[in-house]
């Protein structure tokens, strides 16, 4: 199982010259299992990812774990949508009503292209439907967690190897939703966590449904991870900040290895012992 980060940052997107090593398109990450390439939410990270996957064959699925813009907004402009040559399997995203596929974005008027004339091979799975989404190559599982108007974390697990990448998410150590956390995450090879703000930042954002990396770093202790990646980062977060948040959380998770996401990050679960580019 390798993940690679295409966009981590929340809320919008922050190009510039201030951003240039950790990046600036909003979250999309992917998760190559062989023939298989599973991309959880389509941020603006999503347009180098479809560039890089065009001509690759792989089969694409891809899940959502909610529907703010920063983590869909890359979807109409994913190249793989117009090769014919291409199929993706989009999982839908339950809304409580119904099922909530980003092919609703192509009507036409909110994007100029019309879903009716994609040419690429597009299948819907139901969200009941979604544990068997991956077939052969491995099962991926949802958690609500805390963030307004909802969210999922997720699990992918393939052979012994096991990632829970978990996008927005509010932490309050103590609550049911915090403990539930713990146990899905219990013992994972990779946590990848939202990560927004320091605390200090925290205290005067509680309840806007994000976490600081200290409550990440906390929650990566208690459940045993192997590898933490700090992820989500807040627009206004600069390299320079970034630097600081990844000298901190190093000597706060340590002895185990702590990341904080950059665009091009690469890990391989099969790899023993840490390898980043």
């Amino acid at each position: 199982m390798v993940v690679q980060y295409w966009g981590v940052r929340g809320s919008v997107a922050v190009p510039g010259p201030e951003t240039v090593r950790y990046g600036g398109n909003t979250a999309c990450v992917s998760v190559d299992l062989g023939e298989l390439i599973l991309i959880l939410d389509m941020g603006t990270g999503a347009i180098p990812l479809g560039k890089y996957l065009l001509g690759s064959h792989k089969r694409i699925v891809a899940a959502f774990s909610h529907l703010h813009l920063d983590h869909i907004r890359g979807f109409p402009m994913f190249a793989p949508l117009y090769d014919e040559e291409c199929a993706i399997t989009l999982i839908g995203y339950d809304t409580g009503a119904n099922d909530w596929f980003p092919t609703d974005m192509l009507d036409g008027v909110h994007f100029p292209a019309n879903y009716l004339n994609i040419p690429c091979s597009i299948a819907k799975t139901p969200s009941s439907l979604l544990p068997g989404a991956l077939g052969e190559h491995g099962r991926l599982s949802v958690l609500p967690v805390n963030h307004p108007g909802g969210a999922l974390a997720f699990k992918v697990e393939s052979g012994s190897q096991v990632l829970v990448h978990v996008p927005d998410n509010e932490l309050v150590p103590g609550t049911a939703s915090y403990r539930s956390l713990v146990e899905f995450a219990r013992g994972a090879d990779l946590l990848s966590h939202d990560a927004q703000y320091a605390e200090s930042e925290y205290r005067e954002k509680a309840g806007w449904g994000h976490s600081s990396w200290q409550r990440a770093c906390g929650l990566a202790l208690e459940a045993s991870v192997n590898r933490l990646t700090l992820f989500h980062h807040d627009p206004d977060h600069d390299d320079e900040a970034l630097d600081d948040i990844q000298r901190l959380s190093t000597q706060m998770f340590s002895p185990q290895t702590c990341v904080v996401a950059y665009e091009g990050l690469r890990i391989d679960l099969g790899v023993t012992g840490d390898t980043y580019p």
